[in-house]
């Protein structure tokens, strides 16, 4: 571990873009974890869009409040490709879920609320992970006609299904700083997603329909409709929003400063 120390005396700088509560789980995550602590106390500061994941850095005393530096994401976006969509409370509601299939992101939650909604839902799937198997067989056993769910594992570039949904949903337990938000805000979809801080900061920013528990998901479901007022400026708000995306980087001023 002192090598390792040694090694890291130079001037660099590192970034966090996952909650360090869940780097630590199970054997090797504790492993990875040591080593992650003595990176991140030799930096000259680190970064993350997360305010509360350096703030449980800095509670840990692995980071000091000098070090920590609340900086979003640096994401290459445009509206070039963004698109409005029309759709009603009566028809079909096309749904897109983009991400790892894990616990984390609770597409379980979503299947599980699915059968109490009375309007045809379908749901595009995009992604892989560990729990495929168990998800197929949830949607295997909950999952009836007039309902669908298409699993069309890793896609590298979900544009057009972005741009084929009425809505994307993000049902998940925890996260950091989604960027596929900021994707489907490029195209000019808006996203159903749970409660948790992460999207709630972002609700501030662009169309983000959130909810509590499996009641307020389902009446969502139920609800959403282009022409009602809770979803009527989705896609100007998704628009505004990533026509002022900006981030003064303080990584990227570190890095042409000592290039």
């Amino acid at each position: 571990m002192s090598g390792m120390a040694h090694q890291l005396q130079g001037r660099f700088v590192a970034s966090v873009h996952q909650m360090p509560w869940v780097d630590s789980v199970g054997m090797r995550g504790r492993v990875e974890d040591v080593f992650q602590r003595i990176a991140l106390r030799n930096a000259v500061f680190v970064t993350s869009p997360s305010a509360a994941a350096l703030e449980f850095l800095v509670n840990r005393r692995v980071l000091t409040e000098e070090q920590a530096v609340v900086e979003a994401n640096i994401l290459p976006l445009n509206v070039k490709g963004a698109t409005a969509v029309t759709y009603d409370a009566k028809a079909p509601l096309r749904l897109l879920f983009c991400g790892r299939l894990e616990r984390q992101k609770g597409l379980d939650r979503l299947m599980l609320a699915i059968p109490k909604v009375g309007r045809p839902i379908h749901v595009l799937v995009a992604g892989s992970g560990s729990q495929d198997l168990e998800l197929r067989e949830l949607v295997r056993r909950v999952i009836t006609p007039p309902h669908t769910v298409e699993f069309l594992g890793y896609v590298s570039d979900v544009g057009e299904l972005i741009d084929e949904a009425h809505l994307a949903i993000m049902p998940s337990r925890s996260e950091l700083e989604p960027v596929f938000v900021w994707e489907c805000w490029a195209r000019g979809r808006a996203v159903i997603a749970s409660a948790i801080q992460a999207f709630a900061d972002l609700s501030r920013q662009g169309p983000l329909h959130l909810f509590e528990d499996q009641a307020e998901l389902v009446e969502l479901l139920e609800t959403a409709d282009s022409t009602n007022p809770l979803y009527i400026s989705d896609f100007s708000r998704a628009v505004d929003a990533v026509s002022g995306y900006k981030v003064d980087s303080r990584l990227t001023q570190f890095l042409n400063e000592e290039g």
